[in-house]
């Protein structure tokens, strides 16, 4: 080994040599060549190598929070062999685990029998106190096999002891006692968080989120939020995007860890074979079923039995779950009464779902036509309606303030628009979208000192109020009437736009989506003079276009219609700022660093000014490259457009 040249024996008569090799006389040149001499430096230029590496390592470990905030993915792939065995909150471990082994390596360098027993006996013991205190391995199986290879060790260190010659054996005793009073300990007190862990917790996970990512991903999000912060909430509630780590123990985790199964009823989730496979196994345990019906919820008859288990049965059979088990498993899920989604979405409606599922009794009923089958959920308190419909004040009586602020009730459902100091808009007609801009609704209240106010349809932001307007951009957001509207209002009323985008497939816009925003817009600009409830055209144009021998100002009577063309401006300097990515269907912590990062954003002090900026750049960009005069861009530029007296013809200054 790197050591071989270091580890040498005494003889007789005085000198050494190696004990790998008897020819060679340790440090004593006058007796033999250089040639222990020149091992002894190969030796050290080849240990600086794991010197090296675990300079790095520790650098590495160094890094991580803070590349971890800036989203650096180069790092994290770069360094993944380090982390990668590790749960994250452990990350620190690999710094433990490289330097026993580094310790391990050099025991046999030292000079006495005894000392090498004792050092490597109290490394091992230390190495079992931290592996059955943190357990940092991703995998349980993988932090069970090092605690037990570390307590077989431990007990081969200790019949080892009692063979040891010529040695000091009252400090070889006290080395054992200690050994095995820490072994007894750790054995103790791995069996015994065992025991804690299986009797007095129970199942790792309350709730199990059955879902499809594209139907119901986000509002299995927002599910669990309000899941979580109810009272009778006690464990954890499962989001494959956060618990799961292992696709191969996904089944595994339904059939031992959870206590109850929730099937997101969106119209494609029984399409998806897990999500089939999630079900059968729940039904095959006995695992109680609620399932949460979308208004597009395929009915569950035998046509569509036969297209989802023809789907799903090649994926599945190499699980153990064949055809027939998937069959029963979905002609029970036919039987099972269904919860009726609410219509519209909000925090409070949410918030009335958790509360009926968290207090809706379960029981597992058992059909003698199951052959093996048993398991159907059944509400004790419902057994005669098949379905619940959540939209009443009922069960929409919970807030936004009352679950997550301490003490503080926000009325979320009845605030409006025109007192809130920051609005989120988003694609009403998809549901998740509404779901996401919910979600950042609730993450963003520990972080504001106000509830930020979602825009209803055709709710616009104020005249009065100094705002800032969140977009929760999806592809189909400006598409929608109501998010023009709300353009052109924000901007006249200088408004503050913040661009968040929720989904990787999001396109950003392009000379061909403008194009398409100039013909989508027209009609609906042009109705605006029209519309007298609008509250468009209340800010009149008025330019004072002033040359050097004349002072004239002009204020048409009426307002002219709002231009596509001054939208598509409008639209181009919004998107100038790097939008954020806010994906509800990252993992939990990387989620909250993004809320966090949005919540710094809205309070940076710059931004105070920053919609008359925003509005400033459309008007200079509308002259720079339209040619477009002031009369026809239905903006109030009084306050933003004055003449240069000093200047020869009266030019035009934007400030």
């Amino acid at each position: 080994g790197l050591l071989a040249p270091l580890q040498c024996q005494v003889h007789p008569n005085g000198l050494s040599t190696m004990l790998s090799d008897d020819a060679v006389v340790c440090w004593e040149d006058y007796f033999a060549s250089t040639d222990h001499g020149s091992m002894v430096k190969l030796s050290l230029a080849a240990c600086l190598m794991p010197i090296t590496f675990g300079v790095i390592a520790v650098k590495a470990v160094l890094e991580l929070p803070k590349r971890l905030k800036r989203g650096d993915a180069q790092f994290l792939r770069t360094y993944f062999f380090l982390f990668s065995r590790f749960r994250m909150e452990c990350y620190w471990y690999v710094l433990l685990m490289t330097g026993r082994n580094m310790l391990v390596a050099l025991v046999p360098a030292l000079p006495d029998v005894t000392l090498q027993w004792c050092v490597l006996s109290l490394l091992s013991l230390a190495s079992l106190v931290v592996a059955t205190t943190i357990r940092p391995w991703r995998c349980a199986e993988a932090n069970h096999l090092d605690i037990f290879l570390t307590i077989g060790l431990l007990v081969e260190m200790g019949v080892a002891a009692l063979v040891i010659e010529g040695t000091d054996l009252s400090f070889l005793g006290w080395c054992a006692f200690v050994v095995a009073v820490g072994l007894l300990g750790g054995i103790l007190f791995f069996g015994f968080s065992i025991a804690m862990h299986r009797f007095r917790q129970g199942k790792a996970f309350q709730y199990f989120l059955c879902h499809h990512k594209h139907g119901a991903g986000n509002f299995a999000r927002l599910l669990k939020l309000h899941l979580l912060a109810h009272k009778h909430t006690q464990r954890k509630v499962f989001v494959d995007s956060d618990d799961l780590e292992d696709l191969s123990k996904l089944f595994s985790l339904v059939r031992n860890e959870t206590e109850r199964l929730i099937l997101l009823g969106s119209r494609d989730v029984l399409r998806r074979s897990w999500c089939v496979g999630e079900v059968t196994v729940a039904m095959v345990n006995e695992v109680p079923i609620n399932i949460l019906s979308w208004p597009d919820f395929p009915q569950i008859d035998a046509c569509a039995i036969d297209k989802y288990v023809e789907a799903a049965n090649s994926q599945l059979a190499q699980h153990g779950i064949d055809a027939p088990m998937m069959r029963r498993a979905l002609e029970h899920l036919a039987k099972v009464p269904m919860l009726t989604m609410a219509k519209d979405i909000t925090n409070a409606a949410v918030a009335g779902i958790a509360n009926s599922l968290a207090g809706l009794r379960v029981r597992p009923v058992r059909s003698p036509n199951a052959a093996g089958l048993h398991a159907q959920s059944l509400p004790l308190s419902r057994t005669n309606d098949d379905s619940t419909d959540f939209t009443s004040s009922e069960h929409a009586s919970s807030t936004l303030g009352e679950t997550v602020l301490k003490g503080r009730k926000s009325a979320v459902g009845k605030m409006d628009g025109s007192q809130a100091g920051r609005v989120l808009l988003c694609d009403q007609t998809s549901p998740e979208a509404t779901c996401t801009a919910c979600i950042i609704q609730r993450l963003l209240v520990p972080h504001l000192a106000e509830v930020v106010h979602i825009l209803e349809r055709d709710e616009l932001p104020s005249k009065t109020v100094s705002q800032q307007v969140i977009m929760v951009c999806t592809n189909g957001l400006f598409e929608q009437r109501h998010a023009i509207r709300v353009l052109w209002a924000g901007s006249e009323a200088k408004a503050d736009f913040l661009v968040c985008t929720c989904e990787p497939a999001f396109r950003f816009p392009t000379e061909a989506f403008y194009e398409g925003l100039r013909q989508s817009s027209l009609a609906v600009l042009s109705a605006f003079k029209e519309d007298p409830c609008s509250g468009f055209g209340s800010h009149r144009t008025s330019l004072t276009s002033q040359k050097s021998n004349a002072t004239s100002a002009t204020n048409p009577s009426e307002p002219p219609p709002p231009s596509p063309d001054l939208l598509v401006l409008i639209v181009k300097t919004i998107f100038e700022e790097i939008a954020l990515e806010v994906n509800p269907q990252d993992h939990e912590n990387v989620l909250a660093l993004r809320i966090q990062t949005l919540a710094g954003r809205l309070l940076e002090p710059e931004r105070s000014s920053n919609g008359e900026e925003q509005r400033s750049r459309v008007l200079r960009r509308s002259i720079e490259e339209q040619g477009m005069p002031f009369e026809q861009e239905g903006l109030n530029c009084e306050e933003d457009v004055h003449t240069d007296d000093e200047s020869e013809g009266g030019v035009v200054t934007v400030i």
